[in-house]
C-alpha cells in the first residue's frame, strides 16, 4: 500500500512564491509557506514517485538517558516513506555558547521554532527532570500557536509522567506506526 501522496499545488506567480528545484530535474512554483517535501521512490513500481512531507521533529529527552533517544531516533529513520528533520539536543551535540539558564531557554526555543511537533519520552523521570518541564512550557506557551505534543510512552513502562500526561495532545506507546499516524495527524 502506498503512502498518501503530496501533491505540488497550482499556484500563480507572485512575490510570495519560489522555484523549488526537484530532484528529476524539473521546477516548480510553490508557496513560500510550503513545507518542503521529498520525493521517494516506491518500492512497489519502478516508475512510480511519491511526494513525503518533511516533519521537523523536537524530541524531549533526558541526558540520563540517551539510550532511549538513540533509538527512537533510529526507530524512526527506519521506517519508510517518512522523512524527519531533527531539532532536538542530543548529548553528542549541546547547544554552545549558552551560559546561563536563560541563554539555554532562548536557545531551545529557537530550534523549537522551527518544528512542527514535539516528542517526548513519558517516562515517569520526565517528573524530575527540569529541562522537559521547561520544554513542555515552552511548546504550550512559548509561540503564538502552541506546539503539538506526543507522549512516547518508553517500552515496558505502564506508567508516565502526570505533567507529561496533562499537557500531551497524544499518548502512543513506542510503536513505529503510531508514533508516526501521531506526527502526520498533528503536524
Amino acid at each position: 500500500m502506498l503512502p498518501r501522496t503530496c501533491w505540488w499545488p497550482r499556484t500563480r506567480t507572485t512575490p510570495q512564491t519560489k522555484i523549488w528545484k526537484l530532484p528529476t530535474g524539473q521546477s516548480r512554483r510553490c508557496p513560500v509557506s510550503e513545507t518542503v517535501h521529498t520525493i521517494v521512490e516506491s518500492r512497489t513500481s519502478n516508475s512510480r514517485r511519491t511526494l513525503v512531507k518533511t516533519r521537523n521533529l523536537f524530541i524531549s529527552h533526558s541526558w540520563s538517558y540517551p539510550n532511549q533517544y538513540d533509538r527512537l531516533v533510529n526507530l524512526l529513520r527506519a521506517r519508510g516513506y517518512f522523512a524527519f528533520n531533527n531539532y532536538s539536543v542530543p548529548p553528542d551535540n549541546p547547544i554552545h555558547g549558552a551560559d546561563t539558564d536563560t541563554q539555554l531557554r532562548q536557545a531551545i526555543r529557537n530550534k523549537m521554532s522551527l518544528c512542527h511537533v514535539v516528542l517526548i519520552l513519558a517516562g515517569v523521570y520526565a517528573t524530575y527532570s527540569k529541562w522537559i518541564n521547561i520544554e513542555i512550557d515552552l511548546a504550550k506557551n512559548g509561540f503564538i500557536y502552541a506546539k503539538p505534543i506526543i507522549a512516547i510512552r518508553p517500552r515496558g513502562n505502564e506508567r508516565i509522567s502526570e505533567r507529561v500526561r496533562l499537557a500531551a495532545d497524544r499518548i502512543v506507546g513506542w510503536n513505529t506506526d503510531s508514533v508516526v499516524e501521531a506526527i502526520r495527524d498533528l503536524s
